[in-house]
């Protein structure tokens, strides 16, 4: 999971992630079947509400809006295509 941690109370709202993969040349990267973004809510994570996006397009970036999220957030795939 990929995770970004701010220095202090920050509203989030929006994310954009880019998805590459590189296992069909013998790389170690796949690219996710789905994922989802994540909140820290005291110790544990909590999923964004009304997330709209959630693209997975390789190669470029893929924006999701949500319900505004405080501090820290994650983005992690679900689970990964086959390989």
């Amino acid at each position: 999971m990929g995770q970004l941690d701010f220095p202090q109370a920050t509203t989030v709202s929006k994310v954009g992630v880019y998805w590459f993969a590189d296992h069909a040349d013998g790389g170690g990267c796949a690219a996710p079947k789905n994922w989802q973004v994540l909140y820290k809510d005291g110790e544990g994570w909590k999923p964004v509400s009304n997330s709209e996006g959630l693209g997975l397009s390789l190669d470029q970036f893929n924006d999701t809006s949500f319900t505004p999220a405080i501090q820290q957030i994650g983005a992690g795939d679900t689970r990964r295509k086959a390989d």
